[in-house]
């Protein structure tokens, strides 16, 4: 499929509800698209895609990340039909639209983040992209390829009235803010504290970091999570500190290693390419175990391929400590979280950006960072 004209306006962006201690927003905008393919079966269409999408959205701790599959049906400017080499139809307009029937769909994924709580940063980006065409009863389906990654719109100034027009290669964006709380949702970090010590995870240890997991989960634990970070390097104060603190954030304090839900709840992971989710049932199949959250079949396979275990075929498996923790020390090691710890020490920022892919929660991960490297230092060993 060739794209040869890609456009999006976003318009109306306003404030629900000022009442809330974080301002819930929808974005709603209008994309207009134009297609032009030559399908399997001889038959060349160009047309208009029209989109009308609200996606609810809640900026917190400064930052949003919201995604939303769409499915809408296009306008047809024209439908050439080459079947009979003969005689080829050509239609137009109204008459192009009444001979085939066509529908635009793909997952579209809109992150924003707060600079100082006073700009508003966009991007966008959209994913799994498909065209799906009826004509003289036939039917098929065709992909355009996927954004290769969330597209920078701009910024804007964050507080109440604000409107300005932001502009990237490919979009054009009209943002309008309004009925904001008079002071914005973010709230800068508390100052982060340095990690300069570093002692076993013994069960002391891991009992006085998280002292409402049970003893006998400590003593399971505590060996377990000291092999797992020996094995992978994860054996400076910072890296150790940011290891413990964003794997005890993610678990709540090592107490859930599966992601709680029905199937209905992971039903927008499905069919999700960046996460290698191929089959319906998928988001549920393959969402977040292990202290780490590991989620998503190509995940999976990953991990279970480098520890040596089928985990793909057994994704169950992940939620078993002796695995579990090994998977989420070998997931920091290969996405490179060492490194950048050791290049930017205590940057909870940075790391959550590689963990979550935004910054969800970050002040409860700073805090929780912070309570961390706090009772580290006061440790005796």
């Amino acid at each position: 499929m060739k794209k040869t004209i890609f456009a999006i306006l976003l318009w109306s962006m306003s404030c629900l509800s000022a009442l809330n201690a974080n301002n819930k927003t929808t974005i709603s905008f209008r994309h207009v698209a134009k297609y032009q393919f030559n399908s399997a079966n001889n038959i060349e269409i160009t047309t208009d895609v029209i989109e009308n999408v609200s996606i609810p959205i809640q900026i917190k701790n400064g930052a949003f990340s919201v995604q939303k599959r769409i499915k809408c049906a296009t306008k047809l400017r024209s439908l050439r039909d080459k079947s009979n080499p003969m005689m080829p139809l050509q239609f137009d307009g109204m008459e192009a639209s009444k001979r085939a029937k066509c529908n635009y769909e793909a997952l579209v994924m809109v992150e924003g983040t707060l600079r100082d709580g006073k700009v508003l940063q966009v991007a966008v980006r959209e994913i799994d992209k498909k065209f799906n065409c009826q004509y003289q009863n036939k039917t098929w389906s065709e992909s355009s390829e996927d954004d290769a990654k969330l597209l920078p719109i701009g910024a804007m100034p964050y507080k109440n009235n604000a409107s300005v027009r932001l502009r990237s290669k490919e979009h054009s964006f009209l943002l309008t803010l309004k009925n904001l709380l008079n002071k914005a949702a973010y709230k800068a970090p508390s100052k982060i504290k340095r990690a300069d010590k570093v002692c076993p995870m013994t069960n002391q240890a891991l009992n006085n970091l998280a002292p409402r997991l049970p003893s006998d989960k400590v003593d399971l634990y505590a060996p377990l999570l000291d092999a797992a970070m020996a094995e992978f390097e994860i054996n400076s104060p910072t890296r150790m500190a940011m290891f413990i603190a964003q794997l005890s954030h993610e678990s709540d304090n090592f107490r859930i290693f599966k992601e709680l839900g029905t199937v209905k709840t992971f039903r927008h992971y499905d069919n999700r390419r960046a996460l290698g989710n191929v089959f319906p049932g998928d988001g549920y199949r393959y969402r977040g175990r292990g202290p780490l959250q590991i989620t998503g079949r190509i995940n999976y396979r990953n991990v279970g391929d480098a520890l040596g275990i089928d985990l793909e075929s057994n994704p169950e498996l992940l939620e078993d400590p002796s695995i579990a923790f090994r998977a989420s020390a070998w997931w920091w090691q290969k996405h490179g979280l060492n490194e950048k710890i050791d290049e930017f020490p205590n940057d909870v920022r940075r790391a959550t950006k590689i963990i979550n892919g935004g910054y969800n929660h970050l002040s409860n991960r700073v805090k929780k960072y912070n309570e961390v490297v706090t009772k580290m230092g006061k440790m005796e060993c």
